[in-house]
């Protein structure tokens, strides 16, 4: 019998990846598992997802939007993909035959608008610096929703900004990535 939730992580990880980019090539091992940039990235998607989105997933982040819990379950995906491909194969059908709640469906396109760039900004930097400032405003403020709250705002951007010093080129796109966020924000935590 499939765990519903591993059900659930598959389907999402094929809304995440339609294509299938995560895992194409699974003879070269640990092509997925040693690119730690593409780790980092599919953590914080599916951090902004949870965290921003509302969608309960029930994993934990801490700095860098980073959960052991979320790279386990990845590796043990991995792990299965290679060696056990009859099962996974049952499991990623059911994940493509779910139908996700209308609320979910809508929060996970408000997830993909987040991560869709401005022009001018790599996908991976818009999803790094709209993840950061959210987690600074969590840690800092204990609120997401710092709107017309200009010193707070400031203060969010300059700590992110000093503790992830790779982020300062993207200086001009940081009100775009504060509207964005309070664009998308759900207060709301919608149950998978």
């Amino acid at each position: 019998m499939v765990e519903k939730q591993l059900v659930v992580f598959v389907k999402i990880l094929q809304e995440l990846d339609p294509a299938g980019h995560l895992f194409e090539t699974l003879d070269n091992s640990n092509l997925f598992l040693g690119n730690l940039s593409a780790r980092s990235i599919l953590q914080k998607k599916i951090y902004i997802l949870q965290e921003v989105c509302g969608i309960q997933l029930g994993w934990s982040f801490g700095w860098a939007r980073y959960s052991e819990g979320l790279a386990e379950q990845l590796t043990f995906y991995w792990d299965q993909k290679q060696y056990n491909k009859e099962e996974v194969e049952e499991v990623e059908e059911l994940a493509r035959r779910l139908n996700f709640k209308t609320e979910i469906a809508e929060a996970l396109q408000r997830g993909k608008c987040l991560f869709a760039p401005p022009i001018g900004i790599t996908e991976d930097n818009c999803i790094d610096l709209v993840s950061a400032i959210h987690y600074m405003s969590i840690y800092l403020y204990k609120a997401a929703l710092l709107r017309d709250k200009d010193k707070e705002v400031w203060n969010v951007t300059k700590e992110t900004l000093d503790k992830s010093p790779q982020l300062r080129p993207l200086l001009g796109f940081i009100g775009q990535a504060w509207e964005r966020l309070w664009n998308c924000l759900e207060t709301e935590r919608l149950a998978v």
